[in-house]
């Protein structure tokens, strides 16, 4: 009997932490949600960008080069969702990320991320759930998180 009474106290001075707690399931679930995002992007590193004035034409040029950088892979024009380039405007290109209609797309282009680069002669990385996995056709480069 005392040590059904012990357990039951243990098991208040548990649930009175925890109910004390901050914990943040709001934080959790957000950034579970951001990972599941992300896990359809992929970023292209070295795409030429043209500067052109209006930016709807750069958009649609930015969209069809990188849809053609995939096509390797299999991806096709609806595979693509989004097409944005990523920092501020310099000298040099900056990278593009591709926002796809899945994740079987982008780890398609995972899985084929060797033919991918050795056609186009570029960087790809992808982003899945936190990780960074990146390769080149001409340096071997790898990431990790």
């Amino acid at each position: 009997m005392k040590s059904l009474k012990t357990e039951l106290n243990e098991i208040k001075k548990e649930v009175s932490i925890l109910k004390n707690s901050n914990f943040d399931y709001d934080d959790v679930i957000f950034e579970i949600s951001d990972i599941s995002l992300r896990a359809r992007n992929v970023i292209l590193l070295d795409v030429k960008e043209f500067d052109l004035s209006n930016l709807k034409k750069r958009i649609a040029h930015d969209t069809n080069e990188s849809t053609k950088l995939l096509v390797p892979a299999g991806v096709g024009m609806d595979d693509v969702m989004k097409e944005v380039r990523i920092g501020k405007k310099g000298n040099k290109s900056r990278p593009t990320k591709v926002v796809l209609s899945s994740t079987d797309v982008s780890l398609k282009i995972l899985k084929n991320r060797t033919a991918v680069c050795n056609a186009c002669n570029h960087k790809l990385s992808l982003f899945e759930d936190g990780y960074r996995y990146a390769e080149s056709a001409n340096e071997g480069y790898s990431s990790s998180t």
